[in-house]
């Protein structure tokens, strides 16, 4: 058998990772420094959110909470998943997509974050 040493990596290899961390905190900054104050949102389609968490909380499942007999047009994913940390910590909708807002528009450059690989 040949014994092999591992070369440490260069800089080069961070360097997409570092520049995801800097994306990752300058925005994480900047939603922080933009919700600071608020009480409620600044745009109607958090309203609309918050409608479709009230309403996934109150056995709503498939209706749209603000078209009578309608179906929900909008993907539930995340309304799922607020309205589950809304049950479980007890938080109103609005406060909780308020302030988990800027926590969850970050897990869109992680969902698409692929370093380079060697092939």
């Amino acid at each position: 058998m040949v014994a092999t040493t591992k070369r440490p990596r260069s800089l080069g290899y961070y360097t997409p990772f570092l520049i995801l961390l800097f994306v990752l905190v300058s925005c994480a900054v900047r939603g922080y420094f933009t919700i600071n104050g608020l009480a409620r949102p600044a745009d109607i389609d958090s309203f609309r959110d918050v409608g479709y968490i009230q309403a996934l909380l109150d056995r709503n499942w498939l209706g749209d909470p603000l078209y009578g007999d309608e179906l929900r047009f909008y993907s539930p994913l995340m309304h799922v998943i607020a309205a589950a940390a809304a049950w479980a910590t007890g938080l109103s909708p609005m406060v909780l997509w308020l302030q988990a807002s800027p926590w969850f528009n970050l897990l869109g450059p992680l969902a698409f974050f692929n370093p380079p690989s060697p092939l």
